[in-house]
């Protein structure tokens, strides 16, 4: 499907930027020429190369401008309830006129420009190169607080709860001890007056320093100092500040002085924070010390870095948004994130509360062992990630660069099952994945492995009745168990060697009155269709695997009743079916009538000889499976004859019509139901008309965002995905 995006282009500060998908839409400039990084008018200039991640959002305030001259802008702000909830603000008492005596004093004027102009152009965070370390020690402590929960629960539920998650976060302390420090963050603003911005850290110290009177601990921790050439005003901290003994869950400890080490640890940890003002940026530092502040701008940096290569090309346009993680810390992410390490310590530990023999014990370690490398072997290896986003003629383009071995993404073809979406969806979103012929063999594998052992330790401890009873399902079952294997290895596996498949959503479908109990519409109303799209190698072993899956699944009720009386008496009947106008059959169910749904809805699976369809309608399935060129206002980017790996588009202005047209259907039904209380209404206008105009332009803003699309394929071995955000003024 889509390619997955690196983790900083998820968290980055979004606010303006999503703000202005919304409802921006003038013409911005043409595309400059590339220029080098060096020219580059962003913080990451001066960050150094070994950073772990960095995320900057640019042109804030010039965005904000295009918005605020669009008509899309004009529009919503003109709207009776904006102008009220304005009109209410700067009322007698109200925050507007509350700021605006606040605004009258000169420092609290100086500080609000400041702070506006602090926004207004460039903001990021990055980290240091500890990050990957303190990743990694946050993950673990946490699998070792999991781990040492679950494991006493189940072999020691009269202990402490609260002592074994104490003794799990120390000993994880204890052995990641090294790694046991605050780490390297770095929030910057940039700005376009530094002395104002000296003038409110004076400010600033002044307070701080009158607190700092009021409080003992922090006499003597609050100092102006230069750093790197800045001028910062720091607070350092320490652990000794904090009574670690005797807060939860250590003080649930009855013999604390075991941790004496840890502790002192604890104690030992330093915490530097420092606001400041260096060159055209403000400065907020969290670290251990301000020693990574004394490497901005200094020996190799991050744009030296071959993974900021791709940047150069597009250094001269009007870029918004830049975001890079290191392969160090994506990494660690990566093997945090699969928890795998964890679960198999969970195994080899319980293993330790069991009695076992040692052969016993050793065949099942070595077993788990196998398995994580296996699983192991089959995950993405992750890289650096690089992405970026500049405003073009039509709104948003950016790029993701991805150095991820993906081992399953297939970019080697083009995405032929575009062809199989129904034309101009509202949404798609499609790829292909390469097939592994070892991956059903190796489950097979592993869940017999798996059987073995419940025989060997589980079925020994069930009563004599169970045990006869699940001996003789099973023996009958085998040869049941053996057709699954061979239906899904021979005949539905090769018929999905194709590896593409496809999310849709389309809205071609209409009616006047979906249910019996829906008031008539006056006009036709379409309704989301959601459909699963396969690519199909070979439709005629992809309906023989579900027949025989069918048989399968009759055979073992058949089997179950044998051994259990009290399994009902059921057989999963074989499906209606039918041709397709345009080719190939549809499988279905009919719905019962008493629903009183529309007869046109009908539940199905289809299948031609080169799609297979999972959708609420024949027609639907009818249109995807008949193959239609891809055709979307705006797509340029998804092209079904380049070899791609994944591609998605979303319609955002066709869905908001789909919508608007269900909000107009429910406002008329509600007027309906309610119309003698709107005909003693005292108002000269109906309210509710009111209300749904104003609704009318909230939706017709919403369309000046018209459409999102984004292609991954590769280059050079790197992964790229291409965005485009189209946008477009309202009338």
């Amino acid at each position: 499907m889509s390619a997955s995006r690196p983790w900083f282009s998820r968290c980055r500060l979004t606010g303006l930027a999503a703000l202005a998908v919304l409802t921006s839409a003038l013409v911005f400039q043409q595309p400059a020429p590339a220029q080098s990084l060096s020219k580059l008018d962003s913080a990451i200039q001066e960050m150094p190369a070994d950073t772990a991640f960095f995320a900057s959002m640019l042109r804030n305030g010039e965005q904000f401008k295009v918005i605020a001259g669009s008509k899309a802008w004009a529009k919503l702000t003109s709207l009776p309830f904006v102008q009220e909830m304005w009109k209410g603000g700067n009322q007698q008492g109200g925050f507007g006129e509350q700021f605006a005596q606040w605004y009258k004093i000169a420092e609290n004027k100086q500080l609000f420009d400041l702070l506006l102009d602090m926004v207004s152009q460039e903001i990021f965070v990055s980290g240091g190169n500890s990050w990957g370390d303190f990743v990694g020690l946050i993950s673990e402590t946490y699998a070792a607080v999991n781990l040492e929960s679950s494991l006493g629960g189940l072999t020691n539920p009269g202990e402490d709860p609260q002592e074994r998650i104490a003794h799990a976060l120390l000993k994880s302390f204890e052995k990641n001890g090294n790694r046991l420090q605050a780490p390297e963050l770095l929030i910057g603003f940039k700005i376009g007056d530094a002395a104002a911005a000296k003038a409110q850290l004076t400010r600033l110290e002044t307070l701080l320093q009158q607190a700092a009177k009021q409080t003992p601990e922090l006499k003597g921790r609050i100092k102006r100092e230069a750093v790197a050439g800045g001028d910062f005003l720091t607070l350092t901290l320490d652990g000794k500040m904090v009574p670690w003994e005797t807060i939860a869950p250590f003080n649930a400890l009855e013999k604390p002085e075991q941790y004496k080490a840890v502790f002192q640890k604890l104690k030992d940890l330093q915490l530097t924070v420092s606001l400041g003002v260096r060159g055209k940026y403000v400065l907020v530092s969290v670290g251990p010390s301000n020693a990574h502040l004394a490497k901005l701008g200094q020996g190799k940096k991050l744009i030296d870095v071959p993974e900021l290569k791709p940047l150069e090309k597009y250094a001269g346009e009007k870029l918004t948004s830049i975001g890079y993680s290191s392969k160090a810390m994506n990494s660690r992410l990566a093997s945090n994130a699969t928890g795998l390490d964890s679960y198999i310590e969970m195994g080899l530990k319980l293993l330790g509360k069991v009695e076992l023999k040692p052969e016993q014990r050793a065949r099942i370690k070595k077993d788990l062992t196998a398995l994580s490398q296996e699983v192991k072997a089959t995950l993405p290896v992750p890289g650096a990630a690089l992405e970026f986003s500049f405003m073009t003629a039509k709104g948003y383009e950016g790029y993701g660069y991805d150095w991820t071995e993906h081992k399953t993404r297939d970019g080697s073809k083009p995405l032929t099952i575009l062809n199989h979406v129904g034309g101009s969806p509202l949404v798609v979103a499609a790829g292909r994945n390469k097939t592994d012929p070892n991956a059903w063999p190796q489950f097979v594998r592993w869940a017999k492995l798996g059987h073995g052992y419940f025989e060997e330790f589980g079925l020994p401890q069930l009563p004599a009745e169970s045990k006869q009873q699940y001996q003789q399902f099973l023996k009958a079952a085998k040869p049941l168990l053996a057709r699954f294997d061979d239906a899904t290895s021979k005949l539905l596996l090769p018929a999905l060697a194709d590896g593409q498949v496809a999310f849709v959503i389309d809205a071609k479908l209409s009616s006047k009155q979906w249910h019996n109990n829906f008031p008539p519409s006056p006009v036709a109303l379409p309704i989301p269709e959601p459909a699963l799209v396969v690519g199909v190698s070979d439709a005629d072993k992809l309906q023989k695997a579900f027949g025989e899956y069918r048989t399968v699944v009759n055979g073992l009720l058949v089997e179950l009743r044998k051994v259990n009386e009290n399994v009902p008496e059921f057989a999963l009947p074989a499906p209606q079916s039918r041709k397709l106008k345009g080719g190939g059959m549809t499988y279905f169910y009919p719905l019962p009538e008493d629903l009183g749904l529309d007869k046109r809805i009908v539940p199905n699976a289809s299948v031609s000889d080169k799609a297979a369809v999972l959708s609420l309608s024949h027609e639907h399935s009818e249109r995807l499976l008949t193959a239609t060129p891809l055709k979307l206002e705006g797509g340029s980017l998804v092209d079904a004859k380049r070899p791609l790996a994944a591609a998605v588009h979303v319609d955002w202005a066709g869905t908001i019509t789909l919508i608007g047209g269900w909000v107009e259907y429910a406002a008329g039904t509600f007027r309906a139901v309610n119309f003698e209380q709107q005909v003693s209404t005292a108002h000269a206008q109906n309210p509710a008309e009111d209300t749904l105009k104003q609704v009318r332009t909230v939706f017709e803003v919403l369309k000046a965002f018209r459409s999102y699309s984004s292609v991954t394929y590769q280059e050079k071995g790197v992964w790229v995905t291409h965005r485009e955000t189209l946008i477009r003024d309202v009338p």
